[in-house]
């Protein structure tokens, strides 16, 4: 009995290590057995985004939408110009909870894009990707090449910006 003591005590570190590592194996196990993917779906989440007044946006301009996101989701806004592979999104601030309706004010595009056309889509994302995502948010607009996974979108709205309001948002 003596003698495998002593093995397993000049072996000690060869053992912590393969004892750390069922450990791991054994805390992955219920993450692996409760893993499932919800695709979110667009009939079941009815997004729009408002066509602005006048048809045009400035470059320091307020977009209006309507949706509701269930619980554990949030809605942000995405937006490209048309016929760019990189969206900027933004989360936006719900201004009437019970009617669904939304906004998102920040500026669209820079000082050189009027005359260009937008196209807005509100997404849901998950909180989870959305508290990840206003985590490295830092210059208030963040640009991915893709919508966040498993987000449900709106019909995407085209929106032009106008060539006189080139005046950045305070």
């Amino acid at each position: 009995m003596r003698s495998i003591w002593n093995h397993i005590w000049r072996h000690r570190r060869s053992y912590v290590e393969v004892l750390g590592m069922l450990a791991a194996v054994l805390a992955l196990i219920p993450a692996y057995t409760n893993f499932r993917i919800e695709w979110p779906s667009s009939e079941n989440i009815p997004l729009t985004v408002s066509p602005p007044e006048g048809g045009t946006v400035g470059l320091c301009a307020t977009i209006h939408g309507t949706g509701k996101a269930p619980k554990g989701k949030q809605i942000w806004l995405a937006q490209h110009v048309k016929g760019s592979e990189y969206y900027f999104l933004r989360p936006v601030k719900i201004d009437d909870e019970e009617s669904g309706k939304w906004s998102m004010h920040g500026q669209i595009g820079d000082n050189k894009g009027g005359g260009l056309e937008y196209v807005f889509q509100a997404i849901v994302i998950d909180k989870s990707w959305a508290d990840w995502m206003t985590k490295i948010n830092l210059s208030d607009t963040l640009s991915a090449t893709a919508l966040p996974p498993h987000s449900a979108a709106s019909k995407p709205r085209t929106i032009s910006r106008n060539l006189t309001d080139n005046e950045p948002c305070p």
